[in-house]
C-alpha cells in the first residue's frame, strides 16, 4: 500500500464556507485526519508494537463541536499563532526573534 491523501467534506462554517477533512495514510498503517479549519488534527491512528492500530488523539467526528467552546482538541497551532509582533525566545545561547 502506498501513501495516499483523500479529501472529504467536514462541515460548513456559519458564513457558509465549506471545511474539508484531509485523510493521510501511509504503508505502515498510520492514518492522520486534518481539517483546513485551523489545521485541527481530528484523528491519528497509529500501530502499537503488536501492530494493533488505535486512534491516539481526542477529537470530534464533525465540525459543529469545534465551533463551540472546547478544550482545543486537536490544536496544532496556538490560539495566538502569527499574532505576536516581535516575538522572541532563547534557544540554548541563541536568541531567536520573529520579525
Amino acid at each position: 500500500m502506498k501513501a495516499t491523501v483523500a479529501k472529504s467534506s467536514f462541515g460548513k462554517l456559519p458564513s457558509g464556507r465549506s471545511v474539508d477533512l484531509f485523510t493521510l495514510t501511509n504503508a505502515n498503517g498510520l492514518v492522520a485526519k486534518v481539517t483546513n479549519y485551523g489545521t485541527i488534527l481530528t484523528e491519528l491512528h497509529v500501530p502499537d508494537r503488536k501492530g494493533r492500530v488505535c486512534d491516539v488523539v481526542l477529537g470530534f467526528d464533525h465540525l459543529g463541536p469545534y465551533l463551540k467552546r472546547h478544550p482545543y482538541f486537536g490544536c496544532t497551532t496556538g490560539r495566538v499563532a502569527n499574532r505576536i509582533a516581535g516575538g522572541e525566545f532563547v534557544l540554548g545561547a541563541r536568541r531567536i526573534r520573529w520579525p
